[in-house]
C-alpha cells in the first residue's frame, strides 16, 4: 500500500480518514496474542496503538479549542508554550517529505516519546481500536473548521521537532500514524532495520 503525501487541508482530512481504516484496520486484524506480545526492547502492538491515541488526542483538542479562542491554547494540551502562537515570519515551511525526514533523523539521533505520550499496559483490543478511530474522527472534525490558509498562520511546539505550523503538525500526525503501523508490520516480519521500537 502506498500512502499519498498530503499537502492541503483536504488532503490531510483524507489522510486522517484513511488512517481510520488502514491503521485502525491493521491493529484490529491482529490476533489477540500478537496484539499484546512485546518483543524484547520494543512495544507491543497494543502499546503502539495506545501511544498513537495519546499522541493524536492533544492535536484534536488543540485544534478544537484554538478555533474558539485563537491565539490561546491551554497549556495542559502539551502542544505549545501555553498557547497557539502566530507562526514565525520568514521561516521556510516544511513539506510533508521534509517533515518526515526531519522526524526520522531526530529518531535516529536518539529522540524518544516524552512521558505523557508513553503507552500504558493495556490489552482490550476492541476498546483501543475504537478509541483510536474515535480520536482520529474527532481530529478530522476539528480540522474541518479550519480554513486551509490558517494552517500556515499559527504554530505550536512539538516535544521533539520544536515549533511547527499547524499544517506541519498535521503532517507529523499523519506520518506518525503511518510510521507506527509500518514499524509494527516490520517487527512482525522480523525486519529489524525498519521496525519501530518506541517514539
Amino acid at each position: 500500500m502506498t500512502d499519498r503525501d498530503p499537502v492541503t487541508r483536504d488532503d490531510l482530512r483524507a489522510a486522517l480518514h484513511a488512517a481510520c481504516g488502514t491503521v485502525g484496520g491493521f491493529f484490529e486484524a491482529l490476533d489477540a496474542a500478537t496484539f499484546t506480545a512485546a518483543p524484547p526492547g520494543r512495544w507491543s502492538p497494543a502499546q503502539h496503538l495506545d501511544h498513537l491515541i495519546r499522541s493524536n488526542a492533544p492535536v484534536a483538542t488543540g485544534l478544537r479549542v484554538a478555533r474558539h479562542s485563537l491565539p490561546r491554547l491551554a497549556a495542559r494540551l502539551g502542544l505549545a508554550r501555553g498557547r497557539l502562537e502566530p507562526a514565525a515570519a520568514g521561516r521556510a515551511r516544511l513539506t510533508y517529505p521534509q517533515l518526515r525526514d526531519t522526524y526520522r533523523a531526530r529518531l535516529a539521533a536518539g529522540a524518544k516519546a516524552p512521558g505523557p505520550y508513553l503507552p500504558r499496559v493495556g490489552s482490550d483490543q476492541t476498546a483501543l481500536v475504537a478509541r483510536y478511530r474515535t480520536g482520529l474522527s474527532t481530529l478530522n472534525s476539528a480540522l474541518s473548521r479550519w480554513p486551509d490558509s490558517d494552517l500556515d498562520d499559527w504554530q505550536a511546539r512539538h516535544p521533539i521537532l520544536g515549533d511547527l505550523t499547524v499544517r506541519e503538525l498535521l503532517y507529523f500526525t499523519v506520518y506518525h500514524n503511518r510510521h507506527h503501523r509500518d514499524g509494527v508490520q516490520a517487527t512482525l516480519r522480523g525486519d529489524a532495520a525498519t521496525a519501530t521500537g518506541a517514539g
